[in-house]
Parts: C-alpha cells; sequence; structure tokens
C-alpha cells in the first residue's frame, strides 16, 4: 500500500491535508516524530514520505526558495525518484524544520582491517 492510498476518514492524505491548516509549528512537530519513527525502524521511504508532506504544508516553493533548491530537486529527493539524495541536499531540505543531521559512534560495529588503516591515513 503506498501512504498516498492511507485515508483519514473517507479522505486521502493529501485531500485530508489540503483541508487542513497546518502551521509551521505542525509540520516541525510531524517532522520530529518522523526523525524519531526513523532512529527507531529506520523506514526511509515512510520519513521521506512524512517529511514531504511537512514539505506540501509550508509550501513546495516557499521551501524551494528558502533553501535555494529547485521545486522539481525537492520532490525528487523525497518521492522516492533519487533513491540516494545528497547529504547537502537533505541537510538543507531538514534545516527547514531545524533538524539538523549528525552521525554517531556505534561502539559494536566493526570495521575490517584494511578501511581502519585508509582512514589512519587520512
Amino acid at each position: 500500500m503506498k501512504t498516498t492510498d492511507i485515508k483519514v476518514g473517507y479522505l486521502t492524505q493529501d485531500e485530508f491535508d489540503t483541508q487542513m491548516e497546518w502551521s509551521a509549528e505542525d509540520a516541525r512537530e510531524f517532522v520530529k516524530l518522523a526523525v524519531k519513527g526513523f532512529k527507531k525502524d529506520g523506514n526511509r521511504e515512510l520519513f521521506f514520505s512524512c517529511i514531504l508532506r511537512a514539505v506540501k504544508w509550508l509550501g513546495v516553493s516557499k521551501v524551494s526558495r528558502q533553501i535555494g533548491l529547485s521545486r522539481v530537486c525537492i520532490y525528487d529527493t523525497l518521492d522516492g525518484t533519487n533513491a540516494n539524495p545528497s547529504l547537502d541536499t537533505l541537510s538543507r531540505i531538514l534545516g527547514v524544520f531545524g533538524v539538523r543531521i549528525g552521525f554517531e559512534f556505534i561502539p559494536e560495529a566493526k570495521t575490517s582491517r584494511k578501511n581502519a588503516a585508509h582512514y589512519a591515513s587520512l
């Protein structure tokens, strides 16, 4: 089932979204929940779908102007067309909602000695 097929009452998600008045704070809270969900389950498709919904709530053209990316680039990044968006693109989009991409060290992760030596030489 596609996320666009999900219904809220008798409306599709898109119909529901267009009939509601969503504030920037509502969008930010929605993204916050999406980030928490992504950290828990790693469902990238659902995460990007949620971010796209929040961008639509703010207005894709407005977000596009704010971050200096085309509307097409935003859609391609978040609707699954671009299977591997750059960190810069994703960072710009998430920055609109006050989200910063970060990395964390996972002590249990094993790296090969070859890769470790490569990085140590940098």
